[in-house]
């Protein structure tokens, strides 16, 4: 205490509370929990994500139950099985009770008969909503896994606890039938109320000589509850809401305390920071801690964050502990990482798995890992995983001052260059030896073919005097047409090398991903043979951003695989617009820049008055597509737009403003009025049977806390008005369905 005057830090960090851990702001949860689950045997506990729900149960929960029960878990059904496994859910059911990888392939009514108890069992599954995610397509296998874990639960001896992620509730529902009771026994959970919040900052810090000044309680509280809520003209507006998140009120607080001086014991106005670069700096000081100044090391432990516990679509991947390393980091370093609470670490039996602490902490991790990579990574570094990441296309590899540039430094760095780097300079330099041998025929080539042509003419020469002096001798004439028609074939065989050799080295620059600025593209005629039929597009992007090269490749394969689009190359520039743009010469051509928009995901193109006439004779299938920094930033529709969207003609475009519907607006009340409305009549009869799909996937999804009764009567209509127009659909029958069950539940609560 006297190194530390402010004690140890009072709080959890990014993880979850464990048993024995005291829980504030929850006892009223808690106590209805328990008193829910002692009654009705089997219930399912659901809540937004990152609401506390495994904390709950640890350190609320558990400790209040094991008296009267035997607590079997938590477990999950996530755990990666080892070959020849049929059914991976029952199997990692039983690996979480047996706390073993070791045991059989026994069914689980044929594990729980063979097992002993003195009390009531009480299974609890954690993080249940992995059994739906984990593969999707799986659904034989999933359903014979239910029907195994109803049959153990019809045992009126074993209670059940079924933890879930609330936008899971209707995924659910088709298997929920297969356990006792359906399901029905649930119990919500929230994000904390700003009052319970004012608990779990006080109450940790009441038995430390630190103490908060007037007034920062309710401030930190306020910052923590922010929310920006659209307005009706599509801006936003920051406002304060009623909930905070548990997770970010104990970085944030961790955080806090954390960085004030061991001597400071009182928390001003002035020590309060910001959420998200509370969690970037957790995690920033933490692994600059643990690599201990080693830059090196530093790069290895974000890679590993990077790359073996975030999957590509942002997921939380696990990785199991092996002899010296686990997933190629040295075990001393991931074990030091544990003790950050970045990492968790789940021992089963003989073996560890290792995982990221929380979802939550996936995007300031990759955030963090982006901002680290642009400031400390060379050239070279950033080419090679931009190669690697692309599949290593051959329009990436590196060449002249540039490659030569890159070879410099790995040369100047060589303990620090990874295999990848090393491969990509390899590729590269083969690749100019190509080209420069490709180079060195065509002019062998052309050689030869002067000195046939020189050859031919002396032979012409030799063949009108022969023909004069000898009576136009008919051997002379024909050899002279001979010589030149070896002069004619050598010298189409040099141009089409010549040709064939321009090709290589123009497509090596124009995919080149860290290019240097060059001209504009010349103007390419609408009359080229090449290109009939296809529109032309050049894509330009700012050379400040490497990752941009690999989208412009993208939406260069993607114009061209329509058919209808010709991209001779990408232009990287040092200035231009900061955004993507679709720009085009002439206003007839609106249709067609439209068309380019939807493909490359663009907002609406953008009409440039000064090329109306400038270069619309000389290139009259001109385009150009732009990209700044952010490559496609994610345009952010107005509500409206995407009631819109959801029921457009393309299936990407109804999936697109689907997805940033349910992300931005499942908690609105608003956004759940407004669909509400499009189900009625007579603007029902306007909507095609996917946007109607997504209108209720939309309300399936929708934050079941935040509806009125007015809307829940909307909704009985809505469900009437639907069945009316689109009697037949099966898929969209098996969404309302899902959706009266649940509308059932809400009316019934």
């Amino acid at each position: 205490m006297a190194d530390n005057p402010a004690g140890r830090n009072p709080y959890v960090g990014p993880r979850p509370f464990e048993v024995g851990q005291p829980l504030f702001g929850r006892d009223r949860e808690v106590a209805e929990l328990r008193y829910l689950l002692t009654s009705e045997r089997i219930v399912l506990l659901y809540s937004p994500s990152g609401a506390g729900k495994s904390s709950l149960v640890q350190a609320g929960l558990i400790p209040r139950l094991q008296q009267r029960f035997e607590v079997w878990g938590p477990i999950r059904v996530n755990h990666p099985p080892p070959a020849g496994v049929e059914n991976r859910y029952v199997w990692s059911t039983i690996a979480g009770l047996e706390r073993s990888d070791s045991h059989g392939q026994l069914s689980l009514i044929d594990y729980i008969s063979q097992r002993t108890f003195e009390r009531n069992p009480l299974i609890i599954f954690d993080q249940f909503e992995e059994v739906l995610r984990v593969d999707p397509v799986d659904l034989a296998v999933k359903r014979v896994f239910f029907e195994q874990l109803g049959e153990v639960l019809h045992n009126p001896k074993i209670w059940a606890l079924f933890v879930l992620r609330e936008d899971y509730l209707a995924p659910l529902d088709p298997y929920a039938r297969l356990i006792p009771t359906h399901l029905q026994n649930r119990y919500r959970i929230d994000r904390l109320t700003r009052e319970m919040a004012v608990e779990s900052i006080v109450k940790p810090s009441e038995n430390t000589p630190r103490k908060y000044a007037a007034g920062v309680v309710a401030t930190l509280v306020e910052n923590l509850a922010k929310v920006k809520v659209q307005q009706l003209d599509g801006s936003f507006r920051e406002e304060i809401g009623g909930y905070v998140e548990p997770l970010q009120l104990q970085v944030v607080c961790f955080d806090l305390w954390d960085r004030m001086r061991p001597d400071d014991l009182s928390v001003d106005p002035e020590d309060i920071g910001d959420v998200d670069d509370a969690l970037r700096s957790y995690y920033q000081k933490s692994i600059q801690k643990v690599a201990g100044g080693n830059q090196a090391t530093e790069r290895a432990i974000r890679d590993w964050f990077q790359e073996r516990l975030i999957t590509a679509d942002g997921v939380r991947n696990q990785v199991m502990q092996d002899e010296s390393q686990s997933g190629g980091l040295d075990n001393a370093l991931v074990q030091r990482l544990v003790d950050t609470y970045l990492v968790r670490a789940e021992p089963r039996g003989g073996v560890t798995w290792y995982e990221l602490a929380h979802d939550r902490l996936v995007k300031p991790v990759r955030d963090c890992n982006q901002s680290w990579a642009d400031e400390h990574l060379s050239n070279l570094q950033k080419s090679a995983a931009l190669w690697k990441s692309q599949d290593r296309p051959k329009g990436l590899l590196l060449e002249g001052a540039v490659l030569d540039e890159a070879k410099q430094w790995a040369q100047l760095n060589k303990a620090s260059i990874k295999s990848i780097e090393q491969e990509m300079l390899d590729e590269s330099e083969h690749r100019q030896e190509e080209i420069r041998r490709a180079m060195e025929s065509v002019r062998r080539e052309r050689e030869q073919s002067d000195k046939i042509r020189r050859a031919g003419i002396g032979a012409g020469v030799l063949a009108v005097i022969a023909l004069i002096a000898f009576l136009f001798s008919a051997y002379e004439w024909r050899a002279a047409r001979n010589a030149q028609d070896l002069a004619e074939k050598a010298q189409k065989r040099a141009e089409d090398a010549e040709r064939a050799v321009a090709g290589l080295a123009q497509s090596a620059f124009d995919s080149q991903a860290v290019a240097i600025s060059t001209a504009p593209p010349p103007p390419i005629s609408a009359q080229d043979p090449k290109l009939q039929g296809a529109r032309v597009v050049y894509l330009q992007i700012r050379r400040d951003s490497p990752q941009q090269s690999a989208a412009a490749t993208q939406m260069k394969q993607d114009l061209e695989k329509t058919g209808q689009f010709k991209v001779p190359g990408i232009e990287a520039l040092v200035v231009g617009p900061r955004s993507l743009e679709v720009r085009y010469f002439r206003k007839v051509d609106a249709e067609t820049a439209a068309a380019i928009a939807a493909i490359v995901k663009s907002p609406d193109p953008i009409y440039i008055d000064r090329y109306e006439n400038s270069n619309s004779a000389k290139v009259p299938t001109h385009f150009e597509i732009w990209f700044g920094p952010a490559v496609n930033p994610g345009v952010q529709f107005t509500l409206e737009e995407l009631l819109r969207r959801i029921n457009a003609n393309s299936q990407e475009e109804r999936l697109a403003a689907l997805a940033q519907l349910v992300d931005r607006y499942h908690s609105s009340p608003a956004a759940i009025s407004s669909v509400l409305k499009l189900l009625e009549d007579p603007q029902a009869s306007n909507i095609a049977a996917p946007g109607m799909i997504n209108a209720f996937y939309f309300l399936n999804s929708a934050d079941a806390g935040v509806w009125t009764l007015e809307q829940k009567q909307l909704a009985t209509k809505a469900i009437a008005s639907a069945r009316q127009h689109f009697p037949n659909g099966a898929q969209l029958k098996q969404k309302i369905d899902v959706f009266e069950k649940t509308l059932s539940y809400q009316q019934s609560k």
